[in-house]
């Protein structure tokens, strides 16, 4: 009896199997969430590549000074993209950490709207009540977790938007020396957009922003090193000088283009 049973099932069982094995495999539809747009940072001097940081090796030159970076991070904030009609896309949480000497240069956005849009926007910087709230609050892989950045002065001070760091050469025969910009406070807080048309459909986009170090002293103001190599946001001449490094970086980003 328990045979007889169990044939006709299994008989059946294997013919359903067969058969099944007969059908074209049912696609899964295209997940929207499973769709990316990716941002990757990309790090120039010039019209060339950025040597690894951390290593000294003079590649720029400007008014007779060379100079190398060997730190170069940022924090920032309302990370978005822009779209044709003015609306404003949050990628992730708007938060996100920058850092070219730890190759933290390429993030992916899930969810991200359908349409066309004109370009990226960031700020370099964090509105008040995030930058003299508490910093313990955040996890430990957030962006504005200081103990994953190292961007934190403390409780007064706040976090480090910027730091842009390395050496530098009066001229070929000089000795190298040190520079240091660190971007804080709130006076320095500081926005770019960066244009391009682009299209968000079914498929995942990448875009490809550019960072341009040499920018920092050329455009539209020539900065010699030699004259003045260190600020970090404090007192009348380093905020004369980092007004001057803010205005020379709004050349630095650019969206070159969406893949």
């Amino acid at each position: 009896m328990v045979v007889r049973k169990i044939v006709p099932f299994a008989i059946a069982f294997f013919a359903l199997i067969f058969q099944s094995c007969d059908k074209e495999p049912t696609k899964k539809p295209l997940d929207n969430s499973e769709k990316l747009f990716s941002v990757e940072f990309i790090p120039h001097v010039g019209e060339n590549d950025l040597p690894p940081l951390g290593v000294n090796d003079f590649v720029s030159k400007f008014g007779g000074e060379s100079f190398t970076v060997n730190n170069w991070a940022m924090l920032m904030s309302d990370f978005s993209l822009i779209t044709e009609s003015n609306d404003t896309v949050i990628l992730g949480d708007g938060y996100q950490w920058v850092n070219f000497r730890a190759n933290r240069t390429s993030f992916d956005y899930k969810n991200i709207p359908t349409g066309n849009y004109k370009g990226i926007y960031f700020k370099l910087g964090l509105d008040s009540n995030i930058n003299h709230g508490d910093p313990t609050v955040w996890p430990s892989d957030h962006p504005l977790n200081p103990n994953l950045t190292g961007l934190h002065w403390g409780w007064s001070g706040g976090y480090i938007f910027h730091a842009f760091e390395g050496m530098f050469k009066a001229n070929d025969t000089a000795s190298s020396s040190g520079f240091s910009f660190h971007t804080a406070t709130m006076e320095f807080v500081s926005e770019y957009f960066l244009p391009l048309n682009f299209e968000v459909g079914s498929n995942s986009r990448k875009a490809v922003v550019t960072a341009d170090a040499q920018q920092y002293f050329e455009n539209p103001n020539g900065i010699l090193l030699i004259e003045k190599a260190v600020s970090h946001s404090a007192g009348e001449s380093e905020k004369i000088l980092m007004n001057g490094l803010l205005s020379n970086a709004q050349s630095v980003f650019v969206l070159k283009s969406v893949e």
